[in-house]
C-alpha cells in the first residue's frame, strides 16, 4: 500500500510540488516510521510472488520485505531535511542509530558500533533486531545522511553549503570537511 521509497524521492527529486511532497511525508510518517527507523513498505509480504520477486521470499518484515532498509532509512533523513528541517532529519537518523539501538541489546541483537543492513520490521516476530551487519554500504549512506541531512553541510559544484539551521537543543557542532584539495574546520 505504501512504499517508502516514492515518497521519499518525490521530495528529493524535486518532482512533487511542495503540498504533495509535504502530504508524501506525512504518509510515511504515519504509516512507516517505527521506533527504530522508517520500514521500506507496508504491508510485508506473506506468500511469495515470483511477478515481484527475490523480497517477497524473506520472512513478513525481514529485510526487504517490509523491514528498516537502510539505504532507503537514509534516503528518508535526507527528505526530512528538505522539507522539514534539521530536528525532523536527526530524530529519524537517530531512530535507527546502531549506539542508541544498542542500548537495548535484547531488542536490537547486534554490535552497537557497526551499521546494519536492516532492522526488522512490525510483521516480524523480532520487531527492532538489527541483520546483515557490517554492511559498507549502509553504513557510507549513513554518513552521508548524517553529515548532509542532519548536519546540514553539502559539497555541491559552487562550493560547500552550510547548514541554516542545527537541531533542536544543539548549540554548535564541529568537524573536518576535505574538499578539493582542502581541509576545512566547521564549527
Amino acid at each position: 500500500q505504501i512504499f517508502l521509497n516514492a515518497q521519499t524521492w518525490a521530495v528529493l527529486s524535486d518532482l512533487a510540488t511542495p503540498e504533495r511532497a509535504d502530504q508524501a511525508m506525512q504518509a510515511a510518517r504515519a504509516r512507516l516510521y517505527q521506533p527504530y527507523g522508517p520500514l521500506l513498505f507496508s504491508p510485508a509480504y506473506t506468500t511469495p510472488d515470483p511477478l515481484i520477486g527475490y523480497l517477497t521470499r524473506y520472512a513478513p518484515g525481514a529485510r526487504e520485505n517490509g523491514g528498516v532498509y537502510v539505504h532507503a532509512a537514509c534516503w528518508a533523513v535526507l527528505a526530512e531535511r528538505k522539507l522539514h528541517g534539521a530536528t525532523a532529519a536527526y530524530l529519524l537518523l537517530r531512530s535507527f542509530c546502531p549506539v542508541v539501538r544498542g542500548q537495548e541489546p535484547e531488542l536490537y541483537s547486534a554490535e552497537p558500533y557497526v551499521m546494519p543492513g536492516n532492522v526488522e520490521g512490525t510483521a516480524s516476530q523480532f520487531p527492532g533486531r538489527a541483520g546483515w551487519t557490517w554492511y559498507t554500504g549502509s553504513a557510507a549512506w549513513y554518513l552521508r545522511a548524517f553529515v548532509e541531512g542532519v548536519l546540514g553541510i553539502v559539497a555541491q559544484l559552487d562550493g560547500i553549503h552550510l547548514p541554516e539551521d542545527l537541531p533542536t537543543d544543539w548549540d554548535h557542532f564541529r568537524m573536518r570537511r576535505s574538499y578539493r584539495n582542502a581541509l576545512y574546520d566547521i564549527t
